[in-house]
């Protein structure tokens, strides 16, 4: 694999830990709209990375079905701030950061 997209990856699994854990306080402060935001980006950076492995990869890469599964959680946690459903900021916190580790996992074992 390509010495960027390693990059990349540690970069993407250092700032989404980061970024996690302000979301987690932005919510425990009743702050929806800039936990709002973050969500959006780690979205696209999650996005951004699943394209450059399918590119170094493959489209079949456990690692990109991953990275999906990850920007279909925030999804939803997004639509559930949107309605402003009640939500648990721990239970949101956990919930990234487990997949965030089978990331990480996946990462140690399929990729290169």
């Amino acid at each position: 694999m390509k010495k960027l997209t390693k990059k990349s990856i540690k970069e993407f699994l250092s700032l989404a830990q980061h970024m996690h854990t302000t979301i987690k306080k932005l919510l425990d402060a009743g702050n929806r709209g800039q936990a709002m935001e973050l969500l959006e980006q780690c979205q696209s950076y999650a996005t951004a990375l699943g394209q450059q492995i399918e590119s170094a990869e493959g489209m079949n890469s456990a690692t990109v079905i991953l990275l999906e599964d990850y920007c279909e959680l925030v999804y939803q946690i997004y639509e559930k701030l949107f309605c402003f459903l009640p939500l648990n900021p721990n239970k949101i916190h956990n919930a990234l950061a487990l997949q965030l580790i089978r990331i990480r996992n996946s990462i140690k074992e399929q990729i290169e």
